[in-house]
């Protein structure tokens, strides 16, 4: 992709933005590049693309007079990303099961990308998005989710709990989420007439059901989201504060583990307080940087903390800190 497709791309947003005139100063400074330049994106724009540009030449001002929207958008770094994502995704999904539709939509986004002078394999190989914990699907088991979702239609899981107990539950689905490298489904469980979160992971079987799913609102979904994905939601019930010692202390200041988490040195540590509602998903990112972590508050975490780390010992035969 040329510089100037860019530009020229950026120029078109700035113009289809604004309300008013757009001096070729504050393009070029927008743009950060030349007023000289601004000239040439404007000029491409009208032969090219035939956009309905007014120009005012004293001083040199620029705006459309009627709505536009460039044919065919020319991709912005930012997207790439999103892109790879999307083909590396659908790769581990099939997997083990390789699907016309799947099949369908990766070859789409290949076309997208040649349409740009891209070689989709080219870009597979040179960015990658890999995922410490994230665990392969199996395509019977998402599509027929996704079939259920979209079309709002009940289904009947086979589902395997925690403690490998495996129950048969009739959901309505509201929303697939990808949270933490795993996939969820969030659904009204019929049998216990509440909200749950099911792991795709351990569904074993999904039959997608005739009837119509009971249908909740947003305020309603996002409020049952709020509780169940801890560290990012934002339920203030319970707060935390952390110290961090060495290379975990760094690695945390640097990553967002609330909206409302506050931070900051304390004689080469580094002090978190942040809001949390699961006791257990914080303690699994404690103990993957233990010895590194010191809880101070709240007592029952620090507690649960100590007990993990004492049983951690235990299971390599070695005796507790208190009994050494």
């Amino acid at each position: 992709m040329s510089e100037i497709n860019e530009q020229l791309v950026q120029l078109h947003e700035q113009l289809a933005t604004a309300d008013d005139w757009l001096s070729e100063l504050d393009l070029a400074i927008r743009l950060s590049c030349s007023p000289q330049k601004i000239v040439q994106l404007v000029d491409q724009l009208q032969s090219q693309w035939h956009a309905p540009i007014e120009k005012n030449s004293h001083p040199r001002q620029y705006r459309y007079t009627a709505e536009f929207d460039i044919p065919i958008r020319i991709l912005a770094a930012s997207d790439w990303q999103q892109i790879v994502t999307v083909i590396n995704v659908l790769g581990d999904l099939n997997r083990r099961h390789q699907s016309l539709g799947f099949k369908t939509v990766q070859q789409t986004l290949h076309r997208l990308l040649e349409q740009h002078n891209v070689d989709p394999d080219h870009v597979t190989r040179r960015v990658k998005v890999i995922g410490r914990q994230y665990r392969p699907l199996d395509s019977h088991i998402v599509e027929p989710i996704a079939d259920s979702v979209f079309k709002r239609k009940r289904s009947l899981l086979k589902y395997s709990s925690a403690h490998q107990e495996l129950t048969d539950r009739e959901v309505s689905p509201q929303r697939l989420i990808l949270y933490r490298e795993q996939w969820y489904l969030d659904a009204w469980c019929h049998q216990r007439n509440a909200m749950r979160t099911f792991a795709l992971a351990r569904i074993n079987s999904v039959l997608v059901l005739s009837q119509g799913a009971l249908e909740l609102s947003d305020d309603e979904l996002d409020i049952h989201s709020h509780r169940q994905y801890g560290l990012l939601s934002g339920d203030t019930s319970k707060i935390a504060e952390i110290l961090f010692y060495q290379s975990a202390a760094t690695r945390v200041s640097q990553q967002q583990w609330h909206p409302q988490a506050e931070g900051h040195w304390r004689d080469g540590a580094y002090y978190l307080r942040l809001p949390y509602v699961s006791d257990g998903e914080l303690l699994g990112d404690l103990l993957a940087m233990a010895p590194d972590v010191k809880v101070l508050q709240p007592l029952e975490l620090r507690q649960r903390f100590v007990e993990r780390l004492q049983l951690a010992l235990q299971r390599q035969d070695l005796p507790a800190a208190d009994e050494a």
